[in-house]
């Protein structure tokens, strides 16, 4: 084999890895989202049950130990209520124009404001606007 083929072999290991360290610290950042939406814990034996896994399934895919399947990601979407594009770093909810890094509050916020109707959507748009100095649209 010349050197190009096994760099080429060499890297998706490396991404491997980290995808599944990114993916299993996502999956523990939308526990902690969820249990402050539900106002109570979501450990992992809790979401493993929602899911009907094994708890150390939970634990070594949020050590990046184990890579969570396309199914599964999908379920844990479901479950948790967050959209499955949140999971590579898509808000489908909320559009953030900054390159500082949202919290848990912000991104509970960004989803409640999601679900809301359009008039109380435009009503919060407006205070905002007020608040900032910006002139509320009509």
């Amino acid at each position: 084999m010349d050197t190009l083929t096994m760099g080429m072999m060499e890297k998706p290991r490396a991404d491997t890895k980290s995808l599944k360290r990114t993916m299993g610290r996502r999956i523990a950042l939308a526990r902690k989202i969820a249990s402050v939406r539900e106002n109570r814990p979501i450990t992992q034996e809790v979401l493993a049950a929602r899911l009907r896994m094994f708890p150390r399934r939970i634990w070594e895919i949020e050590e990046g130990i184990l890579a969570i399947d396309t199914s599964e990601l999908c379920r844990l979407g479901d479950v948790l209520d967050l959209p499955a594009g949140w999971f590579f770093g898509q808000f489908e909810w909320a559009t953030c124009q900054t390159s500082e890094k949202l919290d848990m509050s912000d991104l509970v916020l960004a989803k409640t404001i999601n679900e809301m109707d359009s008039q109380a959507k435009g009503a919060i748009h407006q205070i905002v606007m007020r608040i900032s100095g910006a002139n509320p649209r009509n």
